[in-house]
C-alpha cells in the first residue's frame, strides 16, 4: 500500500499524501487489538547524516516521499501489535511486477542494454537489502516478534559508495563507468544500523552478486533486444 519513490510522489503530490499518509491515519481506525500489522516504511527519512543511523536517529527527510512515508509510520507506531520496518534501498528481481526504478536494478538494466553505468555522485552512501531478505524477515517477524517495535532492515555489509555498487556491477557484467558532473536529484547519504533486528534475531546476508545473475536473467527476458533502446529507456529516464 503505498506510492513508492520519489519521482512518482514529486510528480503526484496530492496523491502521495493521500495514500501514504492520510489512508493510513484512515485504516489504523479499524485495526483491532489482536491484529498484526507489518509495515514496510523507508529509510529515506534518515536523508544525508553523517556517522551511523539507527533506530533512535532523528529523522531527516529530503523528498516527499520521504516526509509522507515518515509521517504515516508514526500512525502505525500507535498501534499495539506493528511491526515496522524501515527498509533499505532494496533490490534483485521479483516473480511479480519487477521494479527497475530502484537504484541497483537500474543499474543492472543499464550494464545490460547498454553497457555503460552513468554514476551520479559516486562519493553519496546509499544501504542496501535483498527483496527475498525482506520477504522472509517479514514472515519471520510475525511468528517472533511480540507488540510494537521498529527496525531498520538491512544487509550492514551494503552500506557502501554508490562508486562501490556500480564497480561491483562493472566487475560482474564487463559494462563500463561513466561519472557524471550533474547532481543527483537524490541526495540521499547515510549509512544505518542493522543491529536492533540482529539482535531480535534475524539478519539479513543476501549480497549483490548473489541477486546479479537472476536479475541479467530477466533483462534477457524482457520483450525488447539490446537495439530496442527506446523502448529500454523508458525504464531508465529519471533515475541515476
Amino acid at each position: 500500500h503505498g506510492m513508492i519513490g520519489m519521482p512518482i510522489c514529486e510528480k503526484y503530490p496530492e496523491e502521495a499524501k493521500e495514500v501514504n499518509q492520510d489512508s493510513i491515519k484512515e485504516i489504523c481506525k479499524y485495526i483491532g487489538k489482536d491484529q498484526i500489522i507489518v509495515y514496510p516504511n523507508t529509510n529515506s527519512s534518515y536523508g544525508a547524516q553523517p556517522g551511523i543511523c539507527d533506530e533512535n536517529t532523528k529523522m531527516k527527510p529530503l523528498s516527499l516521499y520521504a516526509k509522507t512515508k515518515d509521517e504515516g509510520e508514526k500512525y502505525i507506531a500507535e498501534l499495539p501489535n506493528s511491526k515496522i520496518f524501515r527498509l533499505a534501498t532494496v533490490f534483485g528481481a521479483t516473480c511479480g511486477r519487477q521494479r527497475f526504478d530502484l537504484l541497483f536494478n537500474n543499474m543492472v538494466l543499464n550494464a545490460y542494454f547498454t553497457s555503460k553505468i552513468e554514476l551520479y555522485e559516486g562519493d553519496f552512501y546509499r544501504n542496501f537489502v535483498s527483496v527475498n531478505d525482506v520477504a522472509q524477515c517479514f514472515e519471520w517477524s510475525i511468528r517472533n516478534i511480540n507488540g510494537t517495535n521498529i527496525f531498520n532492515l538491512a544487509n550492514e555489509k551494503l552500506n557502501i559508495k554508490k562508486r562501490e555498487m556500480a564497480e561491483i556491477i562493472a566487475d560482474f557484467t564487463g559494462c563500463s563507468i561513466e561519472e557524471k558532473l550533474d547532481s543527483d536529484i537524490d541526495k540521499r547519504d547515510c549509512r544505518v544500523s542493522a543491529q536492533k533486528l540482529k539482535l531480535a534475531g534475524y539478519e539479513a546476508k543476501i549480497n549483490f552478486t548473489h541477486e546479479l545473475p537472476n536479475l541479467l536473467d530477466l533483462c534477457e527476458r524482457l520483450p525488447y533486444n539490446k537495439e530496442d533502446r527506446e523502448h529500454v529507456l523508458k525504464f531508465m529516464r529519471n533515475f541515476p
